[in-house]
């Protein structure tokens, strides 16, 4: 039976840190650590793979920030090379150990606060067991479609150390890079001594990978503080976010041989063309033979639930399989998809590099002819939130003066009251939450 576990593996995170703080633990180790060339692992079995320490000199003067790079499991004893189980307790728990630690280094109470420090970096993913991880790798290559819905992704070379065969699969773009590879070749391909333990721990596993760059990391992080993991809204945020993926890149269909399309799907009046189209592909790849994937072929396949990607006619024999579940049916049979209005209540915004906070808000107010979301950038989330308010507010009253002495437009009305109602959700400054429930109160605004 095939399963699968969605979880976080490694990190990489930031904190400023002063002056005396970088030289007390300098004093610790009798020595600097300046780079990530030179960088400390004295904590790697406990989950800190290293950490060091950048001078940053501006006209402010000089900065200090300390970098860490944390394997998650590792961090939480959870498990040597697999994927920490991403729930909420896991996060905290992560947190708790490597604050634990970083009190050690003799930092400051609040930097000493892992659940502050801000991600440059981390990598999420599913960890999935099959039953034959090199069939399952090679279907996965042929069957994927790099330039899927304008994710402007390209493929990333990446030369096995077996040239027969396919360990990895490496493609992306400038806000994260997917690594698709089988788990126990990676670790032989990295010198490290396979013991029966980790054979067990690692056996089977096909590894999916996404590694998230600032830029991304700003959108669905909050604040891009290591403590917005800790959360459900999160968490279904990113659950859906590589599902969306998955879908995108290898769709929803299920391998088949060509002897099981014939037995099941016989009747299908399709199954004449699908049959030589699905053995083309199967012989090379949809990289390869893009120009054949028409639009009328795509959705005969997707339509019946069969992978343009086929399993050879001699794996078929050798292994006695007519057919493996693709990727994204079987993330979906362990791991039900969060509906995307559950967690988008309304636009979060993310930090710009400039450090203001920015989103783009749909204002329902009768005769606005705009067609884009309003852009709105601020300095601090309080002021981005109070302008967020303010237009709401406004947006609010104009639809209920124009509903009452103009003419009826209830389902305007209707939007612009539930933009407030969801907006009071996602509200972070007690200022402006304390603002909108008496905005609530005193109009009677109700679900």
């Amino acid at each position: 039976m095939n399963q699968v576990v969605y979880g976080l593996h490694t990190g990489q995170a930031k904190k400023k840190i002063s002056y005396r703080e970088a030289k007390a633990i300098e004093m610790i180790f009798q020595k600097a650590f300046p780079d990530e060339a030179h960088s400390c692992s004295q904590f790697f079995h406990k989950g800190i793979s290293k950490f060091w320490i950048e001078e940053v000199t501006n006209k402010a003067g000089k900065r200090y920030w300390m970098h860490l790079k944390v394997n998650m499991a590792r961090a939480i004893a959870v498990s040597e090379y697999g994927l920490m189980p991403y729930t909420v307790s896991n996060v905290k728990k992560l947190i708790r150990e490597t604050s634990k630690l970083l009190k050690k280094l003799k930092l400051d109470d609040r930097n000493a606060d892992f659940s502050i420090w801000r991600w440059e970096r981390f990598d999420c993913g599913f960890d999935v067991s099959v039953e034959h991880p090199e069939i399952f790798m090679s279907l996965l290559d042929k069957s994927i479609y790099v330039n899927a819905a304008k994710k402007r992704c390209r493929r990333i070379a990446f030369t096995p150390a077996n040239s027969n065969a396919c360990e990895s699969i490496r493609f992306g773009n400038d806000s994260y890079t997917y690594n698709v590879y089988i788990k126990l070749a990676d670790l032989i391909n990295k010198g490290i001594a396979i013991t029966p333990d980790i054979h067990r721990e690692v056996d089977n596993i096909v590894r999916v990978e996404r590694q998230n760059h600032l830029s991304v990391i700003k959108q669905i992080v909050p604040k891009c503080e290591v403590g917005g993991l800790a959360s459900n809204k999160t968490m279904n945020l990113i659950l859906k976010t590589l599902t969306d993926d998955i879908e995108a890149f290898w769709g929803k269909g299920d391998y088949y041989s060509s002897n099981a399309i014939r037995s099941k799907y016989r009747s299908i009046p399709d199954v004449a063309r699908l049959i030589p189209a699905m053995v083309e592909f199967t012989a090379n790849s949809l990289d390869d033979r893009q120009h054949l994937y028409t639009a009328d072929i795509k959705e005969s396949f997707q339509e019946y639930g069969i992978m343009p990607v086929g399993i050879c006619k001699d794996d078929a024999h050798k292994y006695q399989i007519q057919e493996i579940k693709g990727l994204y049916n079987m993330v979906t049979d362990c791991y039900a998809v969060p509906d995307k209005r559950a967690y988008h209540e309304f636009p979060v915004p993310h930090q710009c590099s400039d450090g203001r906070y920015k989103a783009g808000i749909t204002f329902h107010m009768v005769n606005d002819t705009r067609k884009q979301p309003v852009s709105i950038a601020k300095g601090t989330i309080e002021e981005y939130e109070k302008a967020v308010f303010i237009g709401l507010k406004k947006a609010y009253a104009t639809n209920v003066k124009y509903h009452c002495m103009v003419k009826a437009i209830p389902d305007i009305l209707e939007k612009s009251k539930k933009d407030i109602l969801r907006f009071y959700k996602v509200v972070e400054s007690k200022t402006v939450k304390d603002m909108t429930r008496e905005f609530i109160k005193l109009a009677n605004l109700k679900e």
